[in-house]
């Protein structure tokens, strides 16, 4: 996996597009002002700060340029692999841990990535650590059962970087009910625990939401906007301008505005909204081309425009395969512990928990990289 990213990371240059413009100005003022923001008088909280914070600490320790932002990709990177191979013998044995490590090392998607600035590896490597500390005891060392509070530091800092992890403990602690019945309270009553602990450790940016932005929001400010996009009369699912009349607005009073219109239109159109979050489900997970469209012009730089479409159909070639595989793990799951058991496996219910929130709220392709973590696992069950 590091020799793919080297190799890689010397053939493109890093050359931020679309959102990681907006991360890379926000790690440069942070880093000089101490503001997340546009600019020492323009704070923002519309993207969630934790990429910004990941990479203005990059920038202060080893300088501004992109061979930082390629170490850092290379960290979390070896960080996923490891957490992944290891969460993966937990659940499925030692060769599943190994198959696991190999898929997450090879897929291209993520090998793309390590010339980005952006959430998505950060996010996967911590969304992979906190389930290696809360549920990665099964069959490794005993000493594990003791650390699973710390999946609450992990999951927080996960939170910093992406606010959709919020409910995961929940989700899990409802599979543990379905699957192990009255034994499973313990983990239910521990993803209540950690669910606080996770709120405590975000609510210091809560607090400063409140006093710089007048917001009520937790992280981000894009919820209501998000929100939107996937649920008003014109949406296709994907993502929309803003309207004209919420330009002038505050984001707070924006991100309010649009949530409560977007809930409305819901409440008014339950059928038409169950039948386009069907829809966003399917297309969250049609192509997986975001690798190439984020290093754009770095692949322009380096190669010219005729090697993006081939790489497209690599990438998303992969992709495909992964979630046939996936498939046929599930399948097998079912027939060695039975449905009910195989549905409510911690692999399956966290690529529904990511997909199915999507889903409901907006989606490009790149959104279904945290569910596809989950696929990997099912992949080398099988």
């Amino acid at each position: 996996g590091l020799g793919l990213r080297l190799i890689w990371a010397a053939l493109v240059p890093v050359v931020p597009v679309s959102d990681q413009v907006a991360y890379a100005t926000f790690a440069r003022v942070l880093r000089e002002h101490g503001v997340h923001g546009w600019s020492a008088a323009e704070p923002t909280a519309y993207w969630a700060p934790g990429t910004a914070m990941i990479h203005a600490a990059g920038f202060a320790l080893f300088g501004d340029s992109g061979a930082t932002i390629v170490g850092i990709n290379l960290l979390f990177s070896l960080l996923l692999i490891w957490a992944g191979h290891r969460l993966g013998a937990a659940w499925f044995g030692p060769r599943a841990g190994l198959a696991a490590a190999l898929l997450l090392a090879i897929w291209p998607t993520l090998v793309m990535f390590t010339t980005t600035l952006s959430s998505e590896l950060p996010f996967l490597a911590l969304t992979a650590l906190g389930l290696l500390a809360w549920d990665g005891r099964r069959n490794l060392a005993p000493v594990s059962r003791r650390v699973w509070p710390l999946a609450a530091l992990i999951w927080a800092a996960a939170m910093m970087l992406r606010p959709v992890i919020q409910m995961l403990p929940i989700a899990l602690g409802l599979a543990a009910l379905l699957r192990r019945g009255r034994q499973g309270r313990g983990t239910m009553a521990q993803a209540f625990i950690l669910l606080g602990l996770m709120l405590a450790l975000v609510q210091p940016w809560a607090w400063r939401n409140a006093e710089v932005l007048h917001s009520e929001a937790r992280i981000s400010t894009n919820f209501g906007p998000n929100l939107w996009m996937g649920n008003n009369p014109a949406s296709d699912g994907g993502y929309m301008e803003l309207p004209e009349e919420t330009r002038g607005l505050t984001e707070a009073a924006r991100d309010g505005r649009l949530k409560d219109e977007a809930l409305r239109y819901m409440l008014d159109h339950p059928g038409q909204t169950l039948l386009r979050s069907v829809t966003k489900f399917i297309a969250l997970h049609d192509r997986e081309t975001i690798g190439v469209a984020w290093n754009d012009e770095g692949l322009r730089q380096a190669f010219g425009d005729g090697v993006k479409l081939p790489l497209k159909l690599v990438a998303t070639g992969f992709w495909y395969l992964l979630m046939l595989a996936a498939l046929g793990g599930v399948v097998i799951l079912a027939l060695r512990k039975g449905l009910l058991q195989a549905i409510a496996h911690p692999a399956v219910v966290g690529w529904a928990y990511f997909s199915v929130l999507h889903a409901v709220v907006v989606v490009e392709d790149r959104y279904h990289l945290p569910g596809g973590l989950f696929l990997v696992f099912l992949a080398a069950c099988f």
